[in-house]
């Protein structure tokens, strides 16, 4: 019989207090009695990290790595809104490939306030059911690498303060950004503060896109690639550059 056929279920094992693994089969009763071990079971991966706050059993504080199971490809969920946020010590997630994001609705401060990673490669996010990605980086105050390459974004609604105090970032390409259905982007980039060049060529905003200080705060953006559906409307889009 294989794994999966025996009622295989998410739950997190806490091995020591720098190292977390997020773990998808039927063996988390093995783990019930070792030493220095702790297990969260629960249904939903996105319950058992963004409930980490409030729970006795896990401890955050001084996590800096992250290891997801390649057998989490089997298992789908609908909401990564703040999965990893507030891990501050989190310096890499390894296996974040087998992160099945295919049915997810929302990335919500996703990785708000990972204030120690300094890389993110999703290339391997599926994100074309994704509506809502506002603050899903904010304060990720060291992240001078991220690859946005293969995101689909045509569902997104909701872009606001979504990088807001990537203060490491120095360049952003977003030109496979398709924001036709966003209504949101304030305060998209605000505090940027080491950001010298932007592409969002692709970005096709309307009259009633809210734009309120996209890039306030940016004191070094010098250069901002921008294509023909770019349309700063006077009525949402004050103090977008102060």
């Amino acid at each position: 019989m294989n794994k999966l056929d025996k009622k295989s279920e998410v739950y997190v094992v806490q091995y020591n207090e720098e190292v977390l693994v997020i773990h998808y089969d039927c063996n988390r009763r093995k783990y019930w009695d070792r030493k220095n071990v702790c297990v969260i079971g629960d249904e939903d991966l996105h319950n058992i990290l963004v409930d980490k706050v409030h729970s006795n059993s896990i401890y955050i504080a001084n996590i800096e790595t992250i290891i997801i199971d390649p057998l989490l490809v089997n298992y789908k969920f609908k909401y990564c809104s703040s999965l990893f946020s507030g891990f501050v010590k989190l310096k890499r997630i390894i296996g974040l490939e087998y992160l099945n994001t295919s049915e997810v609705v929302s990335m919500r401060c996703m990785f708000r306030a990972c204030k120690s990673l300094v890389s993110l490669n999703l290339k391997g996010f599926d994100t074309s059911k994704v509506r809502d990605m506002s603050k899903m980086f904010a304060d990720c105050f060291n992240l001078a690498e991220l690859d946005l390459s293969n995101f689909n974004t045509s569902n997104v609604t909701e872009m606001q303060y979504m990088f807001n105090e990537c203060r490491s970032l120095t360049s952003l390409d977003l030109r496979n950004f398709n924001t036709s259905s966003v209504e949101y982007m304030d305060n998209m980039f605000s505090c940027c503060k080491g950001l010298t060049e932007v592409n969002i060529s692709s970005f096709n905003t309307s009259d009633e896109t809210r734009m309120r200080w996209m890039f306030a705060e940016c004191k070094n953006l010098k250069t901002i690639h921008t294509g023909d559906g770019w349309n700063i409307s006077r009525k949402f889009s004050e103090g977008i550059f102060c």
